[in-house]
């Protein structure tokens, strides 16, 4: 007898978690309402475009608020994502966003790979979908142009080390570099240890490897 259960079990586990994108919390209407709850209007795409300067994996998505916010505020409880690789149908949740919100990026998709969308208002009354738009194509930047100014500042320090070099191999009799006596004690430390046969611990610091002063050492 402990089969059956458990095959109910997992079959209402399952309608739960595919329910759980279309039906938030708390959005049913109270059973003594005085007033019937009325299906959210939909919201309209505005446009799918591929998300800029990344690696190809997003998609970003704008729509228009469903007028039910205007009209009845608070008859909109979230707006939920459907994706499709078929602009026939197959939509399926893959993003949740509260009331309100008109944007969203859909990270995690293939790039290349046309796909189509549709927003769906949730709301006390009901679910209400756009109309579907799409393709949207997620497509990889060569370049990030957000990080234009880091290239520059690259640039530039590797233009001044260059620079640097050439002045000093010009100046080459003239230059002075100040020898550090901590350089001459390891020099010494070290032959030390060799003629007496005894081993050396060098510790770079007590930090990270990226730490300053490891760097130094």
């Amino acid at each position: 007898m402990r089969a059956p259960v458990i095959g109910w079990f997992a079959a209402v586990s399952i309608a739960s978690a595919s329910l759980l994108c279309a039906v938030p919390a708390g959005a049913a209407a109270p059973p003594d309402s005085a007033h019937t709850a009325t299906a959210a209007l939909p919201p309209a795409i505005v446009s799918v475009e591929d998300t800029p300067n990344d690696g190809g994996t997003a998609i970003d998505l704008v729509w228009e608020i469903s007028p039910s916010e205007s009209l009845a505020p608070g008859s909109v409880v979230e707006y939920n994502i459907m994706r499709s690789d078929s602009a026939g149908g197959g939509f399926e949740c893959v993003g949740v966003v509260p009331a309100g919100s008109t944007t969203y990026t859909d990270e995690g998709v293939e790039p290349d790979k046309p796909y189509w969308y549709r927003i769906a208002a949730v709301g006390a009354g009901g679910t209400a979908e756009s109309a579907t738009a799409g393709p949207g194509r997620a497509r990889m930047q060569w370049f990030n142009h957000d990080l234009e100014s880091v290239l520059a500042l690259a640039v530039l320090i590797c233009t001044l080390i260059v620079i640097s070099i050439i002045a000093a191999k010009r100046k080459a009799g003239e230059t002075y570099l100040r020898r550090l006596p901590v350089f001459d004690a390891i020099d010494e430390a070290i032959g030390r240890a060799t003629e007496m046969g005894r081993k050396v611990l060098y510790i770079m610091g007590q930090l990270d490897v990226d730490e300053p002063q490891t760097v130094a050492s």
